[in-house]
């Protein structure tokens, strides 16, 4: 009796390895850090559109899933010119200072957008 025990322990181990090795590893890649730079750039337009309560990550996203941007995270994207996971809050300001020159599908740029205190881009 104790064989068969230590072949179904054998045989468990090794199919839970094999189910972990087979399991893709998906990359999180959330970038936490750049939602409180947007707000305390943007106070204004934060308060005014009920940012934090309602439209939060939807600023530069859209969906579910977070690598769907609009076109606001898209220049956002663009202007980080291939910098991935910036901590620097001044260069995270910086990026997002050159993203509102951008200008968005109605030839408004987004810095147009916030200073008059709208989003800069619709949620979809």
């Amino acid at each position: 009796m104790s064989k068969l025990s230590l072949k179904a322990a054998t045989g468990l181990t090794l199919a839970l390895a094999g189910i972990l090795w087979l399991t893709p590893v998906h990359q999180v890649q959330a970038r936490p850090q750049y939602y409180p730079v947007w707000l305390q750039t943007y106070p204004d337009v934060a308060e005014k559109n009920n940012v934090k309560a309602a439209i939060k990550c939807n600023v530069c996203h859209f969906g579910a899933v977070k690598k769907n941007r609009n076109d606001y995270g898209k220049a956002i994207e663009k202007a980080l010119e291939g910098k991935k996971n910036l901590r620097d809050k001044t260069k995270i300001a910086d990026v997002l200072k050159t993203a509102a020159k951008e200008k968005n599908g109605d030839g408004k740029s987004f810095g147009e957008l916030l200073d008059a205190n709208e989003l800069p881009t619709k949620s979809k």
